[in-house]
């Protein structure tokens, strides 16, 4: 059974992969040669789509300027987040 790929998943891989903020257009182009996540109509992911993610998902991803970065998050043992 394969498991299917989100595209903040594939976002997050890109970006750590990179080690440095990118922007919409850089991920996009990543994740398009990557192909591992794939759009209901099976077209390109568009750069704006990227964005939108980005803005979505603001525990995942800091915004500054046209660049887009992966917050690395630390969970603490015994805190709220260590679920």
């Amino acid at each position: 059974m394969s498991t299917k790929v989100t595209l903040h998943d594939e976002m997050v891989a890109v970006l750590k992969h990179s080690g440095n903020p990118m922007t919409s257009s850089e991920i996009a182009d990543q994740v398009n040669k990557r192909s591992r996540y794939l759009r209901g109509d099976n077209g390109p992911v568009p750069a704006k789509q990227i964005r939108a993610r980005a803005h979505r998902y603001p525990k995942l991803f800091a915004l500054d300027g046209s660049q887009i970065s992966f917050k690395k998050r630390i969970v603490v043992k015994g805190s709220s987040e260590d679920t």
